[in-house]
């Protein structure tokens, strides 16, 4: 606001391109501040998960996301979720199923942000502890998975 009410500093309320940058700066940290805080959230309440978990997804993602875009695209994200779930998570459903759950329309360039990433995360936990719970019923994964649907 006090950039506003300042102007261009010439009586103006116009506002030249350094103020306009500078709104523009503070807007961007503030937003990715929130959406930090709204992953983090997620991880805690929504994911089951701890602080630890948090910053191994993190660091995992970061670590496969080789253009530094905030995006992992199809092989990223096969790689990362290697790394977190081991190849189980591959054959426990359709990579392109879980995808399109998250949102993600697995028949164009496959683009995943953070947020997306956790949400997998989560069905892969979630189609494990079914598989685990249908083992203890006596079915096999694939006629849990057929049963759930």
């Amino acid at each position: 606001q006090e950039l506003v009410d300042q102007g261009d500093g010439q009586g103006s309320k116009y506002l030249g391109r350094a103020p306009i940058i500078d709104i523009w700066i503070r807007l961007h940290a503030l937003l990715k501040e929130t959406a930090v805080e709204r992953e983090r959230q997620y991880v805690l309440t929504n994911g089951g998960w701890t602080e630890y978990d948090y910053i191994d997804f993190k660091k995992a993602f970061h670590r496969f996301d080789e253009d530094m875009s905030d995006m992992l695209e199809r092989d990223e994200l096969v790689q990362a979720m290697d790394l977190l779930r081991g190849n189980v998570w591959r054959a426990q459903s359709s990579v392109n199923m879980m995808l399109s759950a998250c949102g993600v329309d697995s028949e164009r360039d496959v683009k995943v942000n953070f947020m997306s990433f956790l949400r997998l995360l989560k069905l892969i936990d979630e189609v494990e502890t079914r598989h685990n719970l249908g083992i203890t019923m006596g079915y096999s994964p694939e006629r849990t998975d057929r049963l759930y649907s």
